[in-house]
């Protein structure tokens, strides 16, 4: 009785909090990535298709902005990004969803996790893709693993037009559906009739391939941003450190779990110290884009770059998050191929950004076994404290993320 009081009331206060916040930002001017998605959001109110300078991501996201706002005569930016608001919230709604199937126990506190995620959280009321690519990969991963792998790959594809690496995440829930579905046999028969329930994902993925073939890259306009065929370091060591620093409770947690492995095997730790020694040799912050002082991580990356300790302290630091995830127990053993396609949807970035990590951290949140109480609402207090000095930080024009 007090769980379905809570379930019903919840999202009421959610609505006024979130509402407020998106009425503080919603007439500021323009930030950092919406210029581009705004530029675009015009061109196609303007019934024009070109794509404009500066966008490197498929044009899903603002097609559909610009196609909603046209038929709701919603065309200023502030009506706009209540458009995109509103998307961000269906993705909430839809995380619920996916969260009860897979972990219903822990529903209300990942949902309130998702909400108050740090790196997320601005961009939730601003002209930003990911609330709306969120929706499309929590759809696709719900009705995978509903079995409903028509709508799945329809979803897969859609989540692809908003954005191309997404094709990592259809690859991935392909994979797990078939692990579920036939376990890790590879048999012929089992292939087929798998390959013929989920032939929707397997023309998403010769449509992609033909994309970057004609596209002559994954980018759109700007390949700089997103050079293909390459590989870079500096988004997977990112992507630990933001792991580590948004879940710390986890990992502090861990701490006898991971003394036990090295006392049961120590020859773990000569890997991890080649890989501390290596990053701290080779760890550079070479894009031009992770120079400028107005994002917060790239203060955090050209601090950590400036010398040899505190290059050291930050790969002794991603080093111990690589440990914690080798004890950190997911809700299904399938859901453990998040690990490698996690590292595959970021390293083909030069730049380091945080938002490329944002999928990755959110499934890691979403198949992790939660811990206990106390735990999972440290971890939401630390959330909620981040959002708040973000929040406070994109409204003063203090910092980017």
């Amino acid at each position: 009785m007090k769980r379905r009081r809570i379930i019903l009331l919840l999202p009421v206060v959610l609505l006024v909090v979130l509402t407020g916040c998106f009425l503080l930002i919603r007439n500021k001017k323009l930030y950092d990535d919406e210029y581009p998605h705004y530029q675009q959001i015009e061109v196609f109110l303007k019934r024009d298709l070109r794509i404009v300078k500066g966008l490197s991501k498929l044009p899903g996201y603002p097609l559909a902005v610009a196609a909603l706002g046209g038929l709701f005569n919603l065309e200023k930016l502030p009506n706009l990004r209540a458009v995109s608001s509103g998307l961000s919230l269906l993705s909430i709604a839809v995380f619920f969803i996916l969260v009860n199937f897979i972990d219903r126990q822990a529903g209300i506190i990942k949902t309130l996790q998702y909400i108050l995620l740090p790196i997320q959280f601005p961009f939730l009321f601003l002209l930003y893709s990911e609330g709306f690519s969120n929706l499309a990969v929590f759809l696709m991963i719900y009705f995978v693993l509903k079995k409903k792998y028509f709508l799945g790959g329809i979803l897969s594809i859609l989540a692809v037009i908003i954005r191309q690496t997404n094709i990592i995440w259809a690859a991935m829930m392909l994979m797990i559906g078939y692990l579920l579905e036939y376990g890790p046999a590879i048999n012929r028969d089992f292939l087929r009739k798998y390959l013929s329930k989920t032939f929707i994902f397997v023309a998403g993925f010769l449509l992609f391939i033909l994309f970057v073939y004609l596209n002559k890259g994954v980018a759109v306009r700007d390949q700089a941003a997103m050079p293909t065929f390459q590989v870079h370091a500096g988004s997977v060591y990112w992507t630990l450190f933001l792991l580590f620093i948004l879940f710390l409770p986890v990992h502090l947690a861990a701490t006898g779990r991971i003394a036990r492995r090295i006392a049961r095997n120590r020859l773990i730790l000569i890997p991890l110290i080649i890989f501390v020694i290596t990053g701290v040799i080779t760890f550079n912050n070479l894009h031009p884009m992770n120079t400028s002082w107005e994002h917060l991580r790239n203060r955090i990356l050209l601090l950590y770059s400036s010398d040899l300790w505190k290059r050291t302290a930050f790969f002794i630091f991603i080093s111990y998050t690589v440990l914690s995830l080798s004890t950190i127990k997911l809700i299904k053993k399938e859901y453990y191929l998040l690990y490698p396609f996690a590292f595959l949807s970021v390293f083909p970035f030069w730049l380091i950004e945080s938002r490329y990590s944002l999928t990755a951290i959110i499934l890691f949140m979403l198949f992790r076994k939660s811990g206990n109480r106390k735990l999972e609402y440290l971890i939401l207090a630390i959330f909620a404290v981040f959002s708040l000095i973000f929040f406070k930080g994109y409204l003063n024009r203090d910092f980017y993320l």
